[in-house]
């Protein structure tokens, strides 16, 4: 019986020990288990720390680069820089490229929850935006009158027509269904017979004058009863080996100048094409592109010194027009505010992009007139039929002024005959 005893007492003692045995290795396996999943869990812990660390400097390292880019472009615009400066040109950086480049470094850095830094660029990139973007404020002030004006309204349409790539009949009926009173065409790019022909295959309701080299053209419902080419002191470009240098024996680049009369009233038509065009090695050589781009900037400017001193000489009701191949934060499109009036900025808070015409984010595109008239309305077509967009806008002539130029003629009239009649007297 004791034996039995002892002998189950044995047993129970050894399911005991296996028992202890088992918690003691599944413990341990726990154990080891959870340190390898532990030490799995930092390495991913420290891993996407890194991950975290890297995305953080980067947006910074975007903000600080889009923050300096968008300075330089500011004081570019504000004319801070001589043209002796390493970043003169700066002007002619499109705001839209910074406004890209801010996104992405703002959607990184508020990821990263980096709120303070996403406040500071918002604001620093919001206090250059005062300056330099395309908007209207306190534009529209300096501008508009407060209620529409009495006078003759003219339609107004400007076109880079790209050598007509889409065919004349289907560039012609893009613009001719809004009905334009004018119509200025840049970029026709053929000789004069060919360029003039097709013009009048795509407007054939329409007196038309183009320049020599037909690269720009003015086309009027009304009778042009004048026309004339002005010369730029400026060289076109080449299409290869472009550079500075190679420039400087090529033709001089121009402007278009026309009247026309509506019935007694004549009216000044401007056509003006800033130049453009890539460097040599344009794909290969930042270098080149940099001294070009500079080039570009210095000529621009030059262009709409010569053009403002031709305006300033003409007496009546203007309309300039025509594709600046300039952003409207540039110096050479802002020193045009000072003979006339931006259509699209006086009656659009944010005026529509023009180029390109797919997914437009440029406005390269302006129609201008000084303050004899005032704008109605301005807009951007939908129409794709260039590689820019069509801008329509719809003028005013005001009749105040007018009658104005009538009295003042008037009066030179009288001073002339007058004098014409004592020096035709008789000596007493």
């Amino acid at each position: 019986m004791s034996e039995n005893l002892r002998s189950d007492k044995n047993e129970d003692a050894e399911i005991r020990l296996g028992k202890d045995e088992n918690v003691i290795n599944r413990t341990k396996n726990a154990e080891a288990a959870a340190k390898k999943g532990s030490k799995a869990t930092n390495t991913l812990k420290k891993l996407l720390g890194a991950l975290k660390l890297a995305a953080t400097i980067f947006g910074y390292i975007l903000g600080i680069i889009q923050i300096l880019i968008m300075l330089m472009v500011s004081l570019g615009s504000c004319g801070f820089f001589s043209e002796a400066s390493p970043l003169f040109g700066s002007d002619l950086i499109p705001v839209t490229y910074t406004v890209y480049l801010m996104i992405l470094s703002l959607i990184v850095i508020l990821i990263s929850k980096q709120w303070k830094a996403a406040v500071i660029l918002l604001v620093v990139n919001l206090f250059c935006y005062i300056f330099v973007i395309d908007h209207s404020f306190g534009y529209q002030d300096k501008v508009s009158q407060k209620q529409p004006e009495k006078g003759k309204k003219y339609a107004v349409a400007e076109l880079n027509v790209a050598q007509y790539d889409k065919t004349p009949p289907v560039i012609g009926q893009a613009v001719t269904k809004l009905q334009p009173d004018f119509i200025f065409l840049n970029e026709i790019n053929y000789p004069v017979a060919e360029g003039k022909e097709k013009t009048e295959e795509a407007f054939p309701d329409y007196n038309i004058a183009v320049g020599k080299i037909c690269d720009s053209a003015i086309l009027s419902k009304y009778p042009i009863i004048s026309f004339k080419e002005i010369q730029l002191s400026s060289r076109q470009p080449n299409y290869i080996d472009n550079t500075p240098e190679n420039n400087r024996n090529n033709r001089h680049r121009y402007f278009i100048h026309a009247v026309i009369k509506d019935n007694s009233q004549e009216i000044h038509l401007l056509n003006l094409r800033l130049i453009a065009g890539r460097s040599v090695n344009f794909d290969s050589s930042p270098k080149e592109c940099y001294r070009w781009g500079q080039y570009l900037a210095r000529t621009q400017i030059q262009e709409t010194k010569e053009f403002i001193k031709y305006i300033e000489s003409l007496k009546g009701p203007v309309i300039f027009a025509g594709d600046l191949n300039a952003p409207p934060n540039s110096l050479a499109v802002k020193s045009l505010l000072n003979v006339g009036t931006d259509s699209a900025l006086a009656v659009n808070t944010f005026p529509q992009a023009t180029f390109p015409a797919q997914n437009p984010f440029l406005r390269l595109d302006y129609v201008f007139s000084n303050d004899d008239f005032q704008t109605v309305s301005s807009s951007v077509a939908p129409d794709v039929v260039s590689d820019h967009r069509i801008v329509f806008s719809t003028l005013t002539l005001i009749e105040t002024k007018l009658q104005k130029y009538k009295d003042d003629i008037k009066k030179l009239q009288k001073e002339a005959k007058q004098k014409e009649k004592s020096s035709t007297d008789p000596v007493k």
